[in-house]
């Protein structure tokens, strides 16, 4: 449909579309984690705690040990390097895909893990004698890691803070990071899985040989052309409408690729113009009638949003659209690299961002001072975060 006279809508939808995609418009009442994570484009997960935050926003009655036990027991999710070299929580039967087209190339040892003294053919060592423990003996956490590989390839790194990590510490951390081990649950710990040790296992186990070589760096052939336009479907899907220079950040790839997988499915997408503004905004054309049915005024409705959610995280060049009006947004709701610190959304607007002090309070500030039912609104939001991470009191301050 690129080609015909573009779609005309107002800020105010491009806001709701947005909001309806994310399902940060209204809470679901589906409790499928995996589904969610599909929908919105994978779950950003820097943090370990992100993706749990995220799903707190998004279904009504969600409950930690859902995405634990969908993520690390029955791995029906797992957490990869993927868009931008970035961690995401992503659907497994996305992960062929998604290795095929994002999974790094090269096995050379990262800048920061050279520095500890560690060379490629001491990693080598260790790595096998890991790969094998784990064929042998199945899961094992790091510590029993330790314990079964052979002594005389162990030994402490040190780097120039003088911090000290084991040598089959940070091996299992590439392996797992190249895509050729899985982090996994075998049983609940004592408070449930919430507080379970991490496993680690093949991926080849967990996983197969045909998607544990896509997540290794594509030792196998794959079509990466249409790798990549899958990609940019399952993008503009979750985040559309959106512009060419926000699919070609968020997905990392180089513009020989971006462009070109763009293009590709080029007559599956329709073009939007927004009053007002003069980016060229793209979106799946079996989206243009939903679209031209939002409503045109301001969304209602507030949301708490943990760092780098995926909602902020999908756009660059236009993801001004969920700024306030004043603009403050982009200097208090980012830090100087650029992330998403965690923020508050009013109406889709972010207008202030908040903390968890010392594992123990909330403290939010807002931009400026709310009206009363805005106020109670947000009050009852982060009162539903604070239950959720067990904070003790929740501290708003305003201006």
């Amino acid at each position: 449909m690129m080609g015909i006279m573009p779609a005309r809508i107002t800020p105010d939808q491009l806001l709701r579309h947005t909001l309806a995609a994310q399902c940060l418009d209204a809470r679901s009442d589906d409790p499928d984690v995996v589904a969610m994570a599909g929908r919105v484009g994978g779950l950003h997960a820097t943090d370990h705690l992100t993706p749990y935050l995220s799903l707190l926003a998004r279904i009504e009655d969600f409950r930690p040990e859902q995405l634990t036990a969908a993520w690390l027991r029955e791995r029906r999710l797992d957490r990869r390097r993927v868009m931008r070299g970035t961690l995401h929580v992503v659907p497994t039967e996305r992960l062929p895909v998604l290795g095929c087209a994002l999974a790094p190339r090269s096995g050379e040892l990262p800048r920061e893990v050279a520095a500890l003294g560690l060379d490629a053919s001491e990693e080598r060592r260790v790595a096998e004698a890991i790969l094998a423990v784990l064929g042998a003996s199945g899961p094992q956490t790091v510590a029993g890691l330790r314990k079964l590989v052979p002594a005389e390839l162990q030994r402490t790194l040190t780097d120039r803070y003088a911090g000290r990590y084991g040598v089959v510490t940070v091996v299992t951390g590439l392996l797992w990071d190249r895509g050729l081990l899985v982090q996994g649950i075998e049983r609940p710990g004592p408070d449930g899985w919430r507080t379970a040790p991490v496993h680690y296992l093949r991926a080849a186990d967990a996983f197969g040989d045909e998607v544990a070589s896509r997540l290794g760096g594509g030792l196998k052939p794959c079509d990466r052309a249409a790798a990549d336009r899958s990609v940019a479907r399952w993008y503009f899907a979750a985040h559309g409408p959106a512009s060419a220079a926000d699919w070609a950040w968020w997905s990392g790839l180089p513009a020989s690729r971006a462009g070109p997988a763009l293009r590709s499915i080029a007559p599956e997408l329709a073009e939007v113009e927004v009053v007002g503004r003069a980016d060229r905004f793209l979106l799946p054309a079996a989206e243009l009638d939903e679209l031209h049915e939002r409503l045109d005024a301001p969304p209602a409705g507030v949301r708490v949003l943990p760092y780098e959610d995926n909602a902020l995280k999908g756009y660059r060049a236009t993801r001004d659209r969920f700024f306030d009006p004043a603009g403050i947004a982009r200097e208090r709701a980012f830090n100087r690299f650029g992330e998403a610190l965690p923020t508050i959304l009013v109406g889709g607007r972010i207008t202030g961002t908040w903390v968890w002090k010392e594992r123990r309070s909330i403290a939010a500030s807002l931009f400026a001072a709310p009206d009363g039912p805005a106020r109670a609104a947000i009050e009852e939001e982060l009162a539903r975060v604070a239950a959720f991470l067990g904070a003790s009191e929740v501290e708003l301050r305003a201006g």
